[in-house]
């Protein structure tokens, strides 16, 4: 299946909807609110090598484990034209554990992260990522939240409730600037976080 002729507008729950779909290029019909009622996504694209990018309305989701891992084509979440700034709305997930895990293309990153709790492994791999300005406020634990992004050379955001950082940048070898908008006082544990930056 390469494209898929329907609207979504009522879904809910979309857990390993597509998973393993490695021909599915996303629907074929877009429509941004597609996805606009869905709460839960875990693994939904797990493995579709083919997807290309993500733009949907997704406000009210809140669980999105593994959600786009393996998505080897990704290369861009969220839409950073004014007018589309609500498309991909990630603002209520507090679960991205692996959510883009080797989405080895994925370059641009547009979206409202501001109640995630737990990011362990959320962008491993990611080897294409760049720039990162993202409100983490909520953040408490980030265990390898970035490691082997080797291409990544600014990170801006809000780490105010971090607890973990636990190789959180480890092996950003290109990572030169890093930006927290307030003080880390919460961070006990530390080990690693900028392990091998080779930059900074």
């Amino acid at each position: 299946m390469s494209e898929c002729y329907t609207k979504l507008p009522e879904l809910i729950t979309g857990d390993r909807m597509f998973y393993n779909c490695t021909a599915f290029t996303g629907l074929a019909e877009y429509d941004a609110t597609d996805f606009a009622k869905i709460k839960t996504g875990e693994q939904m694209f797990y493995g579709c090598e083919n997807l290309l990018e993500f733009n949907y309305k997704t406000e009210h989701l809140t669980k999105a484990k593994e959600m786009f891992r393996q998505c080897v084509s990704l290369t861009n979440i969220g839409n950073y034209v004014a007018s589309h700034s609500n498309i991909s709305n990630f603002s209520k997930v507090t679960d991205g554990h692996m959510m883009f895990k080797d989405c080895y293309k994925l370059k641009y990153f547009y979206t409202d992260l501001s109640s995630l709790a737990t990011s362990s492994q959320m962008f491993e791999g990611c080897y294409e990522l760049a720039h990162f300005y993202c409100s983490l406020k909520s953040l408490k634990e980030s265990n390898q939240m970035f490691k082997d992004c080797k291409k990544i050379a600014s990170c801006h955001t809000n780490l105010s409730s971090l607890e973990n950082g636990s190789s959180m940048f480890e092996d950003c070898k290109d990572l030169k600037t890093f930006e927290a908008d307030e003080n880390m006082d919460k961070l006990i544990y530390g080990q690693n976080m900028f392990k091998n930056c080779s930059s900074l």
